[in-house]
């Protein structure tokens, strides 16, 4: 920023060259990251070699997301880079080189006045997408950040696998081949999406507030903000911190049920009583709240060897993830099966 606006981050790249190598010591606040930068490397954007790693783990070890889109101001020795786009080895000339990223003042975990912080999660070339979803939770009363989704070309085996077994899935769907299927580009990188945002959540303490995850194409009921508040405080008040190995969804096709439910004194719009009733098996994973425990579970569980709907449900069906649904349900998605996910494993 400049004149009287102060960036909430400072953060300080320092480099030498060590043969065709720079070596990056990227502080920011008390995190530190040594970044090595080969010839390559050095070739490519600076907004990728340097600044997106640095932001990625500054991200998870502080809890926040979507800190690229809050870049306000990026200096390389007191000169403005208005082009992040150039090379690395440009930008960076000599052997030492300061950076300094500024972020707007909302970089940082958003959070709602209404105990729950929210994510969505948007493809970078999708801003029609991101625009509605903007304006639509704005009318909703929710501030969330955005997340930029991963493309199947960013995601590692190790989050994501590339296969993945039909056989549990195909019992519930006619239409799937049973056994062994390629998972779409589209399916891991929508997988590794949601993986980013467990990440950040599980390095929060077990009490902490639940993350409402979003994808860009819903349609949110009229009260929805309310709404989800006034669930968020009936499932807090009936599970205990370490307990809440759960997620609530607010979307979804419910393939399964179980017998377990809780009732709340909550009511839709029109006057009908909303319950969350318990699923061990549901499809789509377009809005749903999970707490550190089950962040913590998932991260733990990785890597997601499904379609990231299908893992979730593999855990519930083993009783280790536990699945509470809001019914009716505050939100749904417009064309559920019409997206940018290119499906695997049908006929």
């Amino acid at each position: 920023g400049q004149g009287s606006e102060r960036p909430i981050r400072t953060v300080n790249f320092r480099f030498r060259c060590e043969g065709d190598m720079v070596v990056a010591v990227v502080s920011c606040e008390d995190i530190t990251l040594k970044l090595t930068l080969s010839e390559k490397l050095l070739l490519k954007p600076l907004k990728t070699a340097c600044i997106r790693p640095f932001l990625t783990s500054f991200a998870r070890r502080q809890g926040g997301f979507g800190l690229e889109d809050k870049i306000s101001e990026v200096c390389v020795d007191g000169i403005t880079i208005t082009d992040l786009s150039c090379a690395a080895g440009e930008a960076l000339q000599g052997e030492r080189a300061k950076v300094r990223i500024h972020l707007s003042n909302n970089a940082v975990r958003t959070e709602n006045n209404s105990g729950f912080r929210a994510a969505f999660i948007n493809l970078e070339r999708r801003l029609d997408r991101r625009e509605r979803m903007e304006r639509i939770l704005q009318n909703a009363g929710v501030s969330a950040s955005r997340l930029n989704a991963c493309t199947g070309a960013m995601v590692r085996d190790e989050d994501v696998t590339r296969e993945w077994d039909t056989r549990l899935n195909a019992k519930h769907d006619t239409g799937m081949v049973s056994g062994v299927a390629r998972m779409s580009d589209s399916e891991r990188g929508c997988a590794a999406s949601h993986v980013a945002l467990w990440r950040h959540w599980a390095a929060l303490p077990p009490d902490g507030p639940p993350l409402l995850i979003l994808e860009d194409d819903l349609i949110l009921c009229a009260n929805f903000g309310s709404l989800v508040t006034s669930l968020v405080k009936a499932a807090e008040k009936a599970i205990s911190p370490h307990a809440r190995t759960t997620l609530l969804y607010l979307s979804g096709f419910v393939v399964t049920w179980l017998q377990d439910w809780l009732p709340t004194d909550i009511e839709t719009p029109d006057g009908s009583p909303v319950v969350l009733r318990e699923a061990e098996y549901i499809w789509q994973t377009s809005s749903y709240l999970l707490w550190p425990p089950a962040a913590s579970l998932l991260v733990n569980a990785l890597p997601v060897n499904a379609p990231v709907d299908n893992f979730l449900s593999r855990l519930m069906s083993e009783k280790r993830l536990r699945a509470l649904v809001a019914w009716p349900s505050p939100a749904m998605q417009e064309a559920a099966y019409e997206g940018d996910i290119e499906r695997s494993g049908f006929r």
